[in-house]
């Protein structure tokens, strides 16, 4: 991640270690790329968050406490989960605890939502499979999520669902997101017209009681991509 002071630490000290390895090998190291970045910023407005993917297919976060002037240390988000890990995205509560939801692609080509939460001042995320598949079939693929939080231990996710039972689906948790990790048939709610209308995008918002959510997404209609709102 390349923002304020922090990048130019980073590139010191990366360029010590280019020269050092060139002078002594002969090779120049590659970096990752960095993609499908995702920010927000807590109650407080000090605190701002930054997830993203690498190209090694790791997803990655970052904090800043002074209102993005400087950030902290990277921390792996999807540490020891195997596969390619990308599209992610993160909300936080007025406690600061953090939420984040992403792509996880295994050798097998198959795609399924990792959901993790990091409670305040904590070192790391715990993070699990959100087990869609065993409703919506075994080689469905889960892509494009998007997640919020209320004040009220509600989370909401949204994700397009391809390769059997395409759509876009929404799913609710009302204990910080744990029920997720075991989400029930009754909780995976479809939200397009089941139209083959290829819906992409989803963005979803919930208001501070918990009690009601908001979502967009694209879909084709007509020969044209048009945006709906449920």
């Amino acid at each position: 991640m390349k923002v304020g002071k922090m990048k130019k630490d980073k590139i010191k000290n990366k360029s010590y270690v280019i020269c050092l390895l060139s002078f002594l090998f002969g090779i120049t190291p590659l970096r990752a790329a960095q993609d499908n970045s995702c920010l927000v910023m807590d109650k407080s407005g000090n605190n701002v968050y930054v997830v993203w993917q690498e190209g090694t297919g790791e997803i990655w976060l970052n904090k800043s406490q002074d209102r993005g002037i400087s950030f902290g240390v990277d921390l792996k988000v999807s540490e020891g989960i195997e596969g390619i890990n990308k599209n992610p995205a993160i909300a936080v509560d007025d406690l600061g605890n953090l939420y984040a939801i992403w792509e996880n692609q295994k050798a097998d080509g198959n795609i399924d939502l990792y959901f993790g939460k990091m409670p305040k001042d904590s070192q790391g995320f715990t993070s699990a499979l959100v087990p869609v598949d065993a409703h919506l079939g075994a080689l469905s693929n889960q892509v494009q999520p998007a997640l919020d939080v209320s004040n009220a231990r509600t989370v909401v996710i949204a994700w397009v669902n391809q390769n059997g039972n395409d759509g876009l689906y929404y799913a609710k948790s009302t204990d910080n997101g744990d029920s997720l990790w075991e989400i029930t048939a009754p909780r995976i709610i479809r939200l397009d017209d089941r139209t083959n209308a290829a819906p992409e995008h989803p963005s979803i918002k919930m208001d501070a009681s918990g009690q009601n959510k908001y979502i967009s997404w694209c879909a084709r209609k007509n020969g044209q991509r048009k945006v709906f709102f449920n």
